[in-house]
């Protein structure tokens, strides 16, 4: 007689299981590895712009929208997952802005580089919660006039 046993297709099914499992975390720690490049990508685009703002203007704008009013961005940038805009907080004067972004992993390396708003009086740090505006791990950046 030729065939399997009950054993052998137990065993088998048992391996393909555990490597279907492996490939599907591998799977969804890429796709949020790629979603918080794309923000920390967005997040330099829209500081670049901030920056060549505050040049021609010598303030930072009231909000992101204004940027995009004056041509100096295509458009908004929205969280990928949370379909939400990025924290945009410039102090009072326009002398200095704050801009955060929510990573879904701690262990993303921008997050060693990125700069606290609590150094320049706006609310926030690099804990997940972030004074309750970010539901991951905050990647912020902040910056005076050029």
């Amino acid at each position: 007689m030729r065939g399997f046993t009950l054993m052998e297709l137990l065993v088998v099914l048992a391996i393909v299981g555990l490597l279907s499992s492996i490939a599907i975390t591998s799977l969804v720690n890429a796709r949020i590895e790629a979603r918080d490049s794309k923000r920390i990508i967005e997040v330099a685009d829209v500081s670049r712009a901030l920056y060549r703002y505050a040049n021609d203007h010598a303030i930072y704008p009231p909000t992101l929208e204004t940027l995009v009013a004056q041509a100096y961005l295509s458009n908004v940038p929205e969280d990928p997952r949370l379909q939400e805009p990025f924290i945009y907080k410039v102090t009072r004067d326009g002398s200095r802005y704050y801009l955060g972004v929510n990573l879904e992993s701690s262990k993303a390396p921008a997050l060693l580089a990125d700069t606290d708003a609590v150094r320049i009086g706006i609310s926030g740090t690099d804990t997940s919660g972030c004074s309750g505006e970010f539901r991951y791990h905050c990647y912020d950046t902040s910056r005076l006039l050029p």
